[in-house]
């Protein structure tokens, strides 16, 4: 982006990516932590989605998450989560790199879908008894297939990391943060990946934010029939 011609003005400011989108820890966390990572500072527009849907109409596909940047208008969260990556640097430029990056962030997709369903399952039994089945056996699968991708290597990349790292630590932090019953501890290498990825650029100021979160599971128990 170029600045204006008049650059002694001390009050301009040069543009930043604007994230236009509530304030919770959900759909825009990945491409955010994304910029985090390559510390590149951003806006949040928490206000004009607070007065959704009053700019439906000028939205791409009329829905939230929208990101602003360079004369763009950007929507679907895959696709800003990619616009991010290569913003920061952390697009592999190999293919066997980026279909890499590209395969992690459809397979953290499918676990945040899950998540989707289990928060709108029906009451709060109902949500209650999908979260079980998503932490005892259909996350811990998806889960399992990351930690052998990662394998013995410090990131996804091998000896570099790139947007692989990010979207999977994302989606890990989301889930710990529902209390789902399943902690990553369950997988070490995962858990020493997760720890290295929260200290990679400003990752940790995100995180120290403690974002209201999006996914969270009901503390129901069959005993009392009520959340407590």
């Amino acid at each position: 982006m170029s600045s204006p011609s008049n650059t002694s003005d001390a009050s301009w400011t040069p543009a930043v990516p604007r994230f236009i989108y509530w304030k919770f820890a959900s759909r825009a966390q990945t491409p955010m932590l994304l910029l985090h990572a390559a510390g590149i500072p951003y806006d949040w527009d928490d206000a004009t989605a607070n007065a959704w849907p009053a700019s439906k109409s000028s939205a791409p596909f009329g829905q939230l998450p929208i990101l602003v940047d360079d004369g763009y208008t950007i929507a679907q969260s895959g696709t800003i989560t990619r616009y991010c990556a290569k913003l920061g640097c952390l697009w592999p430029q190999n293919p066997a790199g980026w279909l890499k990056v590209d395969m992690l962030i459809e397979h953290c997709n499918d676990i945040y879908r899950m998540m989707e369903k289990a928060k709108y399952a029906g009451d709060d039994e109902a949500q209650w008894q999908a979260w079980q089945s998503f932490a005892k056996d259909k996350y811990p699968e998806k889960v399992a297939w990351i930690a052998s991708m990662l394998g013995d290597n410090e990131w996804f990349g091998g000896e570099k990391m790139n947007a692989a790292d990010v979207v999977v630590f994302s989606i890990f932090n989301l889930v710990e943060r529902s209390g789902a019953d399943c902690p990553l501890s369950n997988w070490p290498t995962l858990l020493e990946h997760s720890k290295r990825v929260a200290q990679v650029g400003t990752i940790s100021q995100y995180l120290s934010a403690n974002h209201p979160v999006y996914f969270k599971v009901p503390a129901w128990t069959a005993e009392q029939g009520t959340v407590v």
